[in-house]
């Protein structure tokens, strides 16, 4: 958990809310690959390191405004949680949409959609390759690859929340899919066996 906290605190000053998530996500990612454990225990452990990591993001943000709050005399504070209010739930933007499914289209429009369907083409045709020439078969850890894949969803979670901010610096926000990428690629190595004839191949 401290690892999490830790991560949320340091982002605050390395990232000016470009992907910030995407700090949260991979890590969750890479603890889920390692330490999976029941899906009640693996949920558990979810929230427990999300709100862990929140803890420290938030509360590293916010102990800045009231530093600034203290030492310049001015409700720096108020203006901070005004601009959280409009970047989360603020108005249309410029005709770009508004609420929280604006963030999520806005997103997409900012990455070349031909690029991921090559990507994801690739992918599943090396994958049935492998599983014809029975190279690898799949089996599927269904306590851990449900645990990663509630993870690909934080980057929606991100857009949804702070959708103002999603659909005006979706040049930025979109790279918060990283998560859901990294996510999908780690459920297909993770599910990918290789097959106990082709090892007895590879010994002998």
């Amino acid at each position: 958990m401290k690892l999490f906290f830790f991560s949320g605190v340091f982002m605050v000053f390395v990232d000016f809310l470009t992907y910030p998530f995407a700090a949260l996500g991979m890590l969750l990612i890479l603890y889920f690959l390692f330490y999976s454990n029941s899906l009640k225990n693996n949920i558990l452990t979810l929230i427990r390191l999300s709100v862990s990591w929140l803890i420290g993001y938030a509360g590293m943000w916010a102990g800045k405004w009231l530093m600034a709050t203290c030492i310049t005399g001015e409700n720096i504070l108020k203006d901070a949680l005004d601009q959280a209010e409009e970047r989360s739930v603020g108005g249309e933007v410029s005709g770009l949409g508004s609420g929280p499914f604006a963030g999520i289209r806005r997103a997409f429009e900012a990455v070349d959609g031909k690029f991921f369907a090559i990507v994801a083409f690739v992918v599943i045709v090396l994958a049935l390759l492998a599983i014809v020439f029975k190279k690898y078969r799949i089996q599927l850890d269904r306590n851990k690859v449900f645990s990663l894949a509630l993870v690909c969803l934080y980057p929606f979670v991100w857009y949804m929340v702070l959708w103002n901010h999603s659909v005006i610096h979706n040049w930025m926000a979109y790279r918060e899919l990283v998560i859901s990428v990294f996510g999908v690629l780690c459920i297909g190595a993770v599910s990918m066996v290789r097959t106990q004839n082709c090892s007895l191949k590879d010994q002998n």
